[in-house]
């Protein structure tokens, strides 16, 4: 999953996932959690521009660890999800990125 448009590429070389703010991943442990990562196809989705992505490490099934993701409306400031928000009486377009809270 190199192809990720969070992936980016440090100056060593060494792969960095932007989704992981509020946590580290180890680039031998990136493609199994990408295999379940939440991120890039919330990304994908129509949403607001007030949208905010929240992302953090969760156990899976069998116990593995995985990406996933909460989100929350930067201007009510509680949690929301995407068919909330076409409904919304602020809602202001689509953008191709989600804003990143950052810890």
């Amino acid at each position: 999953m190199v192809d990720c448009t969070f992936f980016r590429r440090q100056a060593d070389g060494t792969l960095r996932c932007k989704a992981a703010l509020n946590f580290s991943l180890e680039s031998a442990s990136y493609l199994d959690r990408c295999r379940s990562c939440e991120v890039p196809a919330l990304s994908r989705a129509s949403h607001c521009r007030h949208l905010i992505l929240y992302s953090f490490l969760t156990a899976g099934p069998g116990g593995r660890r995985r990406v996933a993701a909460a989100l929350a409306c930067g201007l009510e400031g509680s949690g929301v999800d995407l068919t909330e928000c076409a409904t919304c009486a602020h809602y202001e377009g689509a953008r191709p990125d989600v804003q990143r809270a950052r810890p």
